[in-house]
């Protein structure tokens, strides 16, 4: 059992890391969106999580997390408050952006081994996962490269909330919980991600 799932396991975390070391470079990113993603996160440290929240220092003041989906700020802010503030935006941002990175992954790698029972077997669609680009926008390119973070944050998220519904299709349990939290954890990452059954429900 170990042998089918943490040594796959190790073997897609030390490809990530290495790949993740060479493409994404040792500081924070500063092409394309990835300025106003670290502005979006320095917005909800300084002036509240409020989406509504006018910020007067940005395009003449709109309430910047309002037009944007602010999940990922959140998240960031949430580490800051934990960090007591001894952590900068820009280190925060940074470890976003591996996280983005990192997620869909492992988070495809812990949905396909459950359902394929081995982590072996789960390795290629892993793989494909991580470090696809193929136009979308939470792919490599569009997702890391240009800064579209949000998006692949959400996109991460989905192969968990498949995850969570399998004891109902298995029909050995009927969860409740979880699966709502990651659909409102999608929603606030990037609600493009939704399935049109999800916005149906």
């Amino acid at each position: 059992m170990l042998f089918r799932l943490l040594v796959p396991a190790i073997v897609l975390a030390a490809y990530a890391v290495a790949w993740g070391w060479t493409a994404l470079g040792r500081g924070v990113p500063g092409g394309d969106d990835h300025p106003g993603q670290l502005y979006r996160l320095i917005h909800v440290i300084t002036l509240g999580p409020a989406p509504w929240h006018w910020n007067p220092g940005w395009w003449a003041g709109y309430p910047e997390l309002q037009y944007y989906p602010p999940g990922l700020f959140y998240l960031g802010a949430l580490v800051h408050h934990v960090a007591l503030g001894l952590l900068s935006p820009g280190a925060i941002y940074l470890g976003l952006v591996w996280l983005v990175f990192l997620l869909p992954g492992a988070s495809s790698y812990f949905l396909l081994s459950r359902v394929l029972g081995s982590g072996w077997l789960a390795l290629p669609g892993a793989f494909l996962a991580l470090t696809i680009s193929a136009e979308s926008r939470s792919g490599i390119e569009e997702g890391l490269r240009w800064g579209l973070v949000a998006a692949r944050l959400g996109w991460g998220l989905l192969p968990l909330l498949a995850l969570s519904l399998l004891p109902w299709l298995e029909d050995t349990g009927r969860p409740r919980v979880r699966p709502a939290l990651l659909v409102a954890a999608v929603i606030l990452a990037h609600p493009a991600h939704l399935t049109a059954q999800t916005w149906r429900e």
